[in-house]
């Protein structure tokens, strides 16, 4: 069985859940409605988080599917994915804003990615 077709468990769900919680609750992320989704909904991505700015409302995703083909699910890789899904809410308002100006999507998808990446090693190397 290739880890396309690897199925996450609720188990792993739930410690995505819990770090992403620890995070928020550490790093003083305040002032949103915070949501979970574990789905079948398929997605190339280990998870994800989406934004409403108006409703100030947070949504964690957490794939049934696991995506990456590369990647074996384990617990160090689920508390990365959480870690790294935290980042990006920290980055919320500026991603929104900034996909209100005159940028392409895919300019600001890839600074927002360089952004998690740069916040993940400062945190990495004791930050």
């Amino acid at each position: 069985m290739n880890n396309r077709d690897e199925q996450t468990t609720k188990t792993q769900f739930e410690l995505f859940k819990g770090e992403c919680i620890r995070l928020i609750e550490k790093w003083g992320i305040t002032g949103w409605r915070i949501d979970f989704v574990w789905d079948d909904e398929d997605s190339q991505e280990r998870a994800s988080v989406s934004q409403d700015l108006a409703g100030r409302v947070l949504c964690f995703y957490f794939p049934k599917k696991w995506a990456d083909k590369q990647t074996k699910i384990s617990e160090e890789v689920v508390i990365k994915s959480a870690r790294h899904e935290v980042i990006h809410s920290l980055c919320a308002r500026l991603r929104v804003l900034a996909a209100k100006r005159y940028v392409s999507e895919d300019e600001i998808y890839e600074a927002n990615e360089e952004m998690a990446r740069n916040i993940e090693n400062a945190i990495k190397k004791g930050f």
